[in-house]
């Protein structure tokens, strides 16, 4: 009996992932059905095979798939582009942020950075428990951010949708600031890598419960930065740079974004 293996947006073109699954002699069939398309497999022993078809897409046959622009050209950095927006405009706050520190401009810090949580609540300046997310200590400090907040971002906010993906994003900076705050006992921290960690605890489960191939990341991925976590906490990395890392941060992010993936879900399945 065939079981439902995934659910794929309409728009989106299966041809090349088809032609693959012919290609391989796996069972299978797609189908339309509640606004989505869904594909359902004929053996439980090909899921792992499908899995890494998903994964990579290029071991699929590229001639299958059909109205697409060649590689590289304009439009295909157009269309990647799209549906992108939100995390663009992180990118570029990242970077001022990273300014505003190079620069040592107080005035704009000293508005934006983190307070102690009664004077924070009692002036009413609750934007405080986002913003220090953007700001970046070094030039590493933000290269490293940016590139992870893209490439997560990239297969979060088209899939998602603008109004969840910014959830996701306020509610993994407000949990790992404030746990950064009240676990590390001071006010001096930033950076988008508690966002990070969040986008990927959300990611990891999302992509788990709709395997698409703009979902998938390699396992690997998923362990370096888990072993980069554990690393931190053990006070390893503190050795090899100025400052320290805001591991309290990281995890607050991490536990941040499973438990919004979780929400998403339920809230996905109620409609």
């Amino acid at each position: 009996m065939a079981f439902l293996f995934a659910e794929f947006p309409l728009d989106e073109n299966l041809s090349q992932l088809s032609a693959g699954l012919r290609q391989r002699d796996i069972a299978h069939r797609f189908t339309e059905e509640g606004g989505v398309q869904k594909l359902w497999l004929a053996d439980e022993q090909d899921v792992a095979e499908v899995r890494l078809l998903l994964t990579n897409p290029e071991l699929c046959d590229n001639t299958a798939e059909v109205g697409h622009a060649p590689a590289g050209n304009n439009s295909t950095r157009s269309r990647a582009l799209l549906g992108c927006e939100s995390t663009l405009v992180m990118l570029a706050l990242g970077v001022a942020g990273y300014l505003v520190v190079l620069l040592n401009a107080l005035p704009i810090y000293n508005l934006f950075g983190f307070l102690p949580l009664e004077p924070l609540f009692k002036s009413g300046q609750l934007w405080r428990l986002v913003t220090p997310v953007f700001f970046h200590f070094s030039i590493m400090h933000i290269v490293f951010n940016a590139l992870w907040i893209w490439e997560v971002g990239k297969r979060l906010e088209p899939f998602m949708g603008r109004g969840h993906y910014l959830g996701l994003f306020i509610s993994c900076a407000v949990v790992s600031n404030v746990i950064q705050y009240v676990m590390g006992g001071t006010i001096h921290f930033g950076g988008l890598s508690g966002v990070v960690y969040g986008y990927f605890g959300c990611l990891f489960f999302i992509a788990r419960r709709y395997p698409q191939p703009k979902l998938m990341m390699p396992p690997g991925i998923y362990v370096f930065m888990l072993v980069w976590l554990v690393v931190g906490f053990a006070g390893i990395i503190d050795f090899f740079i100025a400052g320290a890392i805001a591991n309290w941060a990281h995890l607050g992010g991490l536990l941040a974004g499973a438990a919004y993936a979780g929400f998403y879900i339920v809230t996905k399945r109620a409609h």
